[in-house]
């Protein structure tokens, strides 16, 4: 397993690249809107206590990550015990990034 290393950069949401932390399921990833890999896309992490792995299912029609202004969205659910559903979402949002970026009149 990795600690947390002050130096670590972009990961390029390379599974190779990304931390692994003992106790977790091993990450979810979506890819980067960006065509370069660089900066962007999702990485989700979930405790191995929390659910069995066959529990996790990512939800592809709430998912996206082809439109940079529009953001980059992950959508889980997870299904446990007792009939309980949990959804987790994770998102990005460039359009405030580029909001920033963009010149003003």
């Amino acid at each position: 397993s990795s600690g947390i290393n002050a130096e670590y950069g972009e990961t390029n949401c390379n599974p190779a690249n990304l931390l692994v932390f003992e106790s977790f399921h091993p990450p979810l990833i979506q890819n980067p809107a960006r065509k370069s890999s660089k900066g962007g896309g999702l990485v989700t992490y979930i405790r191995e206590t929390f659910c069995e792995s066959t529990s996790i299912d990512i939800m592809k029609n709430f998912c996206a990550n082809s439109d940079l202004e529009a953001g980059e969205f992950q959508t889980i659910e997870i299904q446990r015990e007792q009939k309980k559903t949990y959804l987790f979402a994770t998102t990005t949002d460039h359009l405030v990034q580029t909001a920033h970026l963009s010149p003003t009149n």
